[in-house]
């Protein structure tokens, strides 16, 4: 096992990203021609939509003959689900780096009163003026949320459930930040880390590689804990698309991977957010026994709830040719599920009799030995 002082050397590797990674000038001015007209609203349709809001209304002329888009999200409480509905006024001046005037937004109240909405938010590619920050947030009984140039950055780079979004609004910023991770970074693996018992060489390439060089290390150690580094600070601020190159990694690069997730603690949202969204059962299964290595109880739910179509993801990987060698969906929600510890019993206990009801035995059959591991930790 590499050393924590070896590792520590290696964390200049890391990706550091920024505000200014995202170019808002990629999506077009209104060209009033009907051909790229009202792109940045739209793109906010697509924005609120990713990232769970209910689309209430299209983009429809407001009062400042601007484009209010009308959308709404679910408050969920321990005995009541509230709808909660937003106005969100998107105004585009970064071709010409203006500030958004208080002139820019007229009547913002009398806009939200009339769409019967409870709050405003600002959708905006460059900032608002001091002055009309000041009056949006002094609204009467208005909840206001600004979402300037840096905070919409902030959640195309950190936010899984939006990739698709930034990939198709600012296809340039995407690829100048994804120049390996999207085409030339191809993962190694050859053995299977869930089953030690596997000897079965996984045909990949050798990793960090691109059209003008191709990256060799001396010390093989070394190469791991860098595929590490890389894989940690994808995952860690929510890019996981790098997944999808990935049929397992090998032992020690998952050692070096958990390693660097534990020293990182990204936010269990990140992992059931993508274990629920995603459909690629690879990346499935890698992230659900990431999750399980890294103790995230919050993950629990999603990861039960994919159990419960465990015999898919068994036949669709088993279709790809790896019907050996890899543990299969089920065997690795098994393990992910007995980490998690004694809290998530009632979770499990609530799944099993689903799938009984069901007549998911395979699914029952998981909960079940999931929970009996738990069980025969805590008597030992």
């Amino acid at each position: 096992m590499i050393s924590s002082e070896r590792i520590g050397r290696l964390r200049p590797l890391l990706f550091v990203m920024n505000d200014s990674a995202v170019d808002f000038c990629e999506i077009p001015i209104d060209s009033r021609n009907g051909k790229l007209a009202d792109t940045f609203e739209l793109f906010a349709r697509e924005f609120f939509s990713a990232i769970g809001f209910r689309i209430i209304e299209a983009p429809a002329r407001g009062p400042d003959l601007g484009r209010d888009l009308v959308v709404e999200e679910l408050l969920v409480g321990k005995f009541v689900n509230e709808p909660k509905r937003w106005i969100v006024s998107a105004k585009h001046y970064a071709h010409s780096g203006n500030a958004v005037r208080e002139s820019d937004e007229i009547d913002p109240k009398g806009r939200v009163d009339s769409a019967a909405a409870a709050g405003f938010i600002a959708f905006y590619s460059t900032l608002p003026t001091t002055g009309l920050r000041n009056r949006l947030t002094g609204l009467p009984t208005v909840q206001v949320e600004i979402f300037d140039s840096g905070r919409i950055a902030q959640y195309l780079l950190t936010r899984f459930e939006l990739s698709s979004v930034f990939q198709q609004y600012f296809a340039k910023s995407w690829r100048r930040l994804h120049p390996m991770t999207e085409r030339d970074l191809i993962a190694s693996a050859e053995t299977d880390p869930m089953r030690p018992d596997s000897h079965v060489v996984i045909e990949l390439a050798s990793l960090l590689s691109d059209a003008r060089q191709k990256m060799r290390f001396a010390d093989r150690r070394v190469e791991h804990a860098v595929v590490a580094a890389v894989l940690a600070s994808e995952i860690g601020q929510g890019r996981l698309s790098l997944l999808e190159r990935f049929i397992s990694f090998e032992p020690a690069v998952w050692r070096c991977l958990v390693f660097f997730l534990q020293e990182q603690k990204p936010g269990a949202a990140i992992f059931a957010s993508a274990i629920t969204g995603t459909n690629d059962p690879f990346v499935l299964r890698n992230l659900v026994a990431l999750a399980g290595s890294l103790q995230l109880k919050e993950c629990a739910q999603a990861i039960c709830e994919r159990t419960m179509m465990c015999g898919r993801y068994d036949r669709a990987i088993a279709e790809r040719g790896y019907s050996f060698g890899i543990s299969g969906f089920s065997d690795v929600a098994r393990r992910a599920l007995s980490n998690l510890g004694e809290s998530i019993l009632p979770q499990l206990e609530h799944y099993q009799m689903n799938a009984r009801e069901r007549r998911q035995w395979k699914a029952k059959a998981i909960f079940e030995r999931a929970i009996t591991e738990i069980a025969r930790r805590l008597r030992s």
